[in-house]
């Protein structure tokens, strides 16, 4: 049994932003990295781009998901079908874990990373520079030697490609 989690830049950080290009390349890079690893469990933040393309690519795979959600009202703001998107992944989740009461705070968001980090096997990382949540998120796998593998060369590829 391998427990997968993933933690990665919003689309507004990853080349094409929002675009239909970026978002292919989420996906390919998702099913190839679970076609690869083939785990049985997948924790997903929930956020836009990277979460919520690993969580779709589980979800269509027939991996268990397990939502790791900051805070309730997470997907507010986003756009309508970003939002219906959501709701569809957390209705075929096997798990949703609400991990800070309240609403959105730096803390709710580090504790998210940090549960999905204490939670997996193994942290798969969708980063390439610079201070973010993910960088966070990483740096904390990193103090408790969790093993990490960074999906930035893979995403790369497959965003050529599309």
């Amino acid at each position: 049994m391998m427990i997968l989690g993933f933690t990665g830049h919003r689309p507004a950080s990853l080349p094409g932003n929002y675009s239909d290009r970026t978002n292919r390349a989420l996906l390919n890079t998702a099913d190839f990295i679970l076609a690869e690893y083939e785990p049985t469990k997948v924790i997903s933040g929930m956020a836009l781009g990277w979460d919520t393309a690993v969580a779709e690519c589980a979800v269509n795979r027939g991996i268990g998901l397990i939502a790791a959600v900051p805070f309730k009202s997470q997907p507010c703001r986003w756009p309508k079908s970003s939002q219906e998107r959501y709701q569809r992944l957390l209705n075929k989740a096997e798990r949703i874990e609400i991990i800070s009461a309240g609403d959105y705070s730096l803390k709710a968001m580090q504790l998210r990373n940090q549960w999905i980090v204490n939670y997996c096997d193994r942290l798969m990382a969708l980063w390439h520079q610079g201070k973010s949540g993910t960088k966070n998120c990483v740096d904390y796998a990193l103090t408790i030697n969790r093993p990490i593998f960074n999906c930035w060369a893979t995403f790369g590829y497959f965003y050529h490609q599309c």
